[in-house]
């Protein structure tokens, strides 16, 4: 019977460390979303087999790597194209091999990302907002532009590449250090200046004169990196594009606030949504009120909520002292793993309407006012003291 005991707590114990085990596994394993470019930050371009500068005229903003193919495949460049100090070429050393391997690890997290919007594979004429999108062999000919609209992050996973000459990207408001390639094959830029960082991977050609990349041109080991004039790079400088996967959040309510009263306390609840499930959202939520429509005149500033996940999420209380018509916005701090976000200026769903008479400067500070019968029944005491006063006086 001892020993039966003994054997069974072996056992259990077994089981117990084992499940602990798989707990701290899934626990440390990094989520897709959370990957950024760690080594590869600082290149612009990044080939395999080749990296090439043809033609003349060609500028580099950010270090100019190859691995495993030795340094000497880094072909035209500066004779052809200058790389912009202090950045510099790096071939096949530590720093190209490190940028290999985040390249490799970027490409992955791409490709493995779920949740996309599948788009047309002809790019003209489309607008999107921050997100996810997927398709196959994308084209953009000259003609109407893909417009990106709207601050955040972008991701297309796509099959290829290919743009004509005349072509165009339109952004609005987009940092296009915050937009994101995965190409499974090959990106061929043809007289496009195109926005982005570009993961290929067989390769990434600007094709020619005149083909720019506002971004980054990494390819898989078995890539290759060429250009002819143009310009690649401008997201290599620190803080640009350091965390290419950003959960793009929202804040938002089901419906419209109630109406409210001059006099009684009245708050906010937006709800945070789409924030990093994984990395559960964090930083502050201000929330503040406007008088105006134009959200020019700011009558209340709240103090800082703390974020602690998506969910709804509630201002301090403002008493308003006048009737008219009040505006919330609320401002999400955003934090490593997810954009900031703020709500629009005159949403109907953060209107409040505020009805009543003006409350006199005292009584809004808490200090009692009197009404006219009670005003009059002060004067009338004063008065019966001061006669009581005289007459006390005159008897002296």
């Amino acid at each position: 019977m001892f020993y039966l005991k003994n054997s069974l707590n072996r056992v259990m114990s077994s089981i117990l460390v084992a499940g602990i085990g798989f707990a701290v596994f899934l626990y440390g394993a990094s989520p897709a979303s959370a990957q950024t470019l760690g080594a590869a930050q600082s290149f612009a371009v990044l080939g395999g087999t080749a990296v090439g500068a043809n033609g003349s005229g060609g500028h580099i903003n950010g270090d100019v790597g190859i691995a495993p193919a030795a340094g000497s495949f880094i072909t035209g460049i500066p004779a052809n194209a200058t790389v912009t100090p202090p950045f510099v070429n790096q071939g096949n050393n530590a720093v190209a091999i490190a940028a290999r391997a985040a390249t490799l690890t970027l490409y992955n997290a791409l490709f493995g990302m779920g949740g996309a919007t599948v788009i047309l594979p002809g790019l003209n004429g489309q607008t999107h907002g921050p997100g996810i999108y997927s398709s196959g062999a994308v084209t953009l000919t000259s003609g109407t532009p893909l417009t990106l609209s709207g601050a955040g992050q972008y991701i297309f996973k796509v099959d290829s590449i290919t743009t004509d000459v005349g072509s165009s990207v339109n952004l609005v408001g987009v940092d296009p250090c915050m937009v994101f390639w995965q190409v499974n094959t090959i990106a061929a830029l043809n007289g496009t200046t195109f926005p982005g960082n570009i993961v290929a991977g067989t390769g990434i050609h600007l094709v020619t004169a005149g083909s720019s990349l506002l971004g980054r041109a990494l390819v898989e080991a078995g890539g290759d990196v060429t250009m002819n004039g143009g310009t690649v790079g401008g997201c290599s400088v620190p803080e640009q594009g350091v965390s290419p996967f950003l959960a793009v959040p929202t804040l938002s309510r089901t419906g419209p606030l109630p109406n409210g009263t001059v006099g009684t306390p009245m708050t906010d609840t937006k709800t945070l949504s789409g924030g990093l499930g994984s990395a559960a959202p964090t930083g502050t939520i201000i929330f503040t009120l406007f008088s105006d429509a134009s959200c020019t005149n700011l009558v209340f500033t709240s103090s800082a909520v703390t974020v602690t996940g998506n969910g709804p999420f509630t201002s301090p209380p403002f008493t308003p002292t006048v009737p008219g018509t009040f505006h919330w916005i609320a401002t999400y701090s955003g934090d490593a793993n997810n954009a900031s976000t703020a709500t629009a200026c005159g949403d109907t769903t953060e209107t409040v309407i505020v009805s009543g008479s003006v409350i006199p400067p005292g009584a809004a500070a808490g200090i009692p006012t009197l009404s006219g019968w009670g005003l009059m029944t002060l004067i009338v005491l004063i008065g019966l003291v001061g006669v009581a006063s005289i007459h006390r006086l005159t008897r002296i």
